[in-house]
């Protein structure tokens, strides 16, 4: 039977599983280890002390039922995850010795209604819900709770891993084109997403970035983007329409696939052999994979049709169209 707090030297690296209530980390731990609360969902509120500099990696994952925690002037990283999950978690304020949050912090606290950064943090700034680095050229973390319309300032150049992840209120976004990378998991199951305009400035597509999309209706993707990562758009049943632009130069695999109600694809590739399309772990990709493709019509570029009827992931569509 382990002690209510397991610490190994100045590390916090587990707790007893059925920890409830109000807990106070002893002061001299510097650290909070990797999962040391995961799923504890007894937990109701923690008093960090200010001896602690680091929050690790899922830390507080799934800790349901915490409803406050204080962030001392002490700690300088809040690991990936660190508070994912925790649904009843209503504020969150990040104070001024902050210099690194890692991706994914906030996915899944719904019950998160606002996040303050102290405004001496010289890394960090945070506005109508959503926190930016200082000078706000990237979009770190929008809150799950974030309902309709966003519009990303144009001092953004790229929007961050897991930014909107979860985000499923959303409804539009409207990116500047001074954004030039869509991280992965950018967008991943915003599902009430209807239309999003990629502008002309974006050059890379993330992996996952948009998985899970399931009420966006079309994507034309810009004549800038170069590569489109892996299962950038899956499941995205709603999509009926893509547009491939010819300056794509690598597709990761599964990109497109689970878009179950696909019925077009412009392709405006002209070279497709010199396209690199990766595999996955056990050297297989497709696409298109699990899609309809016989309800899917292809319209590609003058001079191509040959290239793509003999291309492996281009067999099997309901037709392969010359598009003027």
């Amino acid at each position: 039977m382990i002690k209510a707090l397991e610490i190994e030297e100045t590390v916090l690296v587990s707790c007893d599983y059925y920890i409830h209530g109000r807990i106070i980390i002893p002061n001299g731990v510097t650290e909070i280890g990797e999962y040391a609360f995961s799923r504890r969902t007894g937990l109701t509120s923690i008093e960090i002390p200010n001896s602690v500099t680091k929050i690790g990696e899922w830390a507080f994952q799934g800790c349901t039922g915490l409803t406050s925690i204080t962030i001392h002037d002490s700690v300088t990283e809040i690991g990936e995850g660190a508070f994912q999950g925790c649904t009843d978690l209503t504020s969150i304020e990040i104070p001024n010795s902050v210099t690194r949050i890692g991706p994914g912090v906030l996915h899944g606290c719904t019950g998160l209604k606002s996040i303050i950064v102290v405004e001496r943090n010289k890394h960090f700034s945070a506005q109508d819900g959503i926190l930016y680095s200082k000078d706000k050229t990237l979009l770190h973390t929008c809150l799950p709770s974030k309902i309709g319309a966003v519009i990303i300032p144009k001092s953004v150049t790229r929007i961050g891993e897991n930014a909107f992840y979860g985000c499923a209120d959303l409804t539009s976004i409207e990116i500047p084109n001074s954004v030039t990378r869509i991280g992965d998991f950018a967008f991943l199951d915003c599902a009430g997403l209807t239309s999003i305009e990629i502008p002309n400035s974006v050059t890379r597509i993330g992996d996952f970035a948009f998985e899970g999309c399931t009420h966006l209706m079309s994507v034309k993707i810009p004549n800038s983007v170069t590569e489109i990562g892996d299962s950038a758009f899956l499941r995205c049943a709603g999509l009926t329409s893509i547009e491939i632009p010819n300056s794509v130069t690598e597709i990761g695999d599964y990109a497109f696939s689970n878009c179950t109600g696909l019925q077009e694809v412009h392709c405006r590739i002209e070279h497709l052999s010199e396209v690199k399309i990766r595999n996955d772990i056990f050297g297989i990709n497709d696409i298109f994979e699990n899609i309809d493709k016989s309800q899917v019509t292809v319209y590609v570029p003058i001079g191509t049709g040959y290239e793509y009827r003999h291309h492996d992931f281009f067999q099997g569509f309901k037709a392969i169209v010359i598009e003027k």
